[in-house]
């Protein structure tokens, strides 16, 4: 996906979970409900990731108690080793707790972070938090309806493809390790086309990709690419993987 997009597609997932929170608020209660009750009756601002770790944190630290805020994992506190460590990033554990201490919900996108996020509070000895789930909703597929574009097309090389920004955290090097333990022994798996922008502490795979020449007769690397193209990789892919 095109980097200049991101805060378009950024802006528009916000709208999507907060409409998504609405619905199922509706349909069945969260795991605690609010201490008073007309808590969720208020407008909330929802945050993101980038603002918890961010500089523009700081304009809304006096607006605690009309937050909520987007939790898709605990990697920056539980694997510090898996992230750039920027101020922001070594600080978002604390910024976590104090948005739970001030009764902000979370809005999870699967049971497991909401159970990871209650686990954290607990042993950190903060309040248990207000955890809503709620599906991640796929701006691209919404693309790729509203344009007719979501049956299947047959690549001409069967091809697996993994989606993801280059980064420790997503662990392409294990593919790259599969794919490379094929070649030596002769078995012939189909090419990986990894689909993403280069991110940050990739020096290991860069490196095994140097030792490993003959890898990327068989592992392609796209970089940065559009919707559009991405579309038509998973419209042709044989299947996906997801080591993160």
């Amino acid at each position: 996906m095109a980097a200049k997009g991101l805060p378009i597609q950024a802006t528009r997932l916000l709208i999507r979970a907060y409409r998504l929170y609405q619905r199922a608020r509706i349909r069945s209660a969260p795991r605690q409900v609010p201490s008073q009750p007309n808590e969720t009756e208020r407008g909330f601002v929802l945050i993101s990731h980038h603002i918890l770790t961010g500089d523009d944190r700081a304009a809304l630290s006096g607006r605690a108690g009309g937050l909520a805020f987007l939790c898709h994992d605990l990697i920056p506190t539980l694997r510090p080793d898996m992230v750039g460590m920027s101020p922001g990033e070594a600080r978002y554990g604390s910024y976590l707790e104090h948005l739970v201490r001030s009764g902000a919900p979370a809005f999870c996108a699967s049971d497991e972070v909401g159970a990871t996020l209650t686990d954290h509070m607990q042993q950190a000895g903060v309040t248990q938090p207000v955890v809503y789930r709620f599906p991640m909703p796929s701006i691209l597929y919404e693309t790729a309806s509203r344009i007719g574009q979501t049956s299947r097309i047959e690549a001409d090389e069967p091809f697996v493809l993994y989606c993801s920004t280059i980064e420790v955290r997503k662990n392409h090097i294990l593919l790259a390790r599969i794919w490379q333990q094929a070649l030596d022994e002769g078995v012939k798996l189909p090419r990986l086309v990894c689909a993403g922008r280069w991110g940050w502490m990739i020096d290991p795979l860069r490196a095994y990709l140097k030792a490993h020449p003959r890898l990327l007769e068989r592992v392609t690397f796209t970089g940065a690419i559009s919707d559009e193209e991405l579309i038509r990789y998973y419209r042709s892919a044989s299947f996906g993987v997801f080591p993160s």
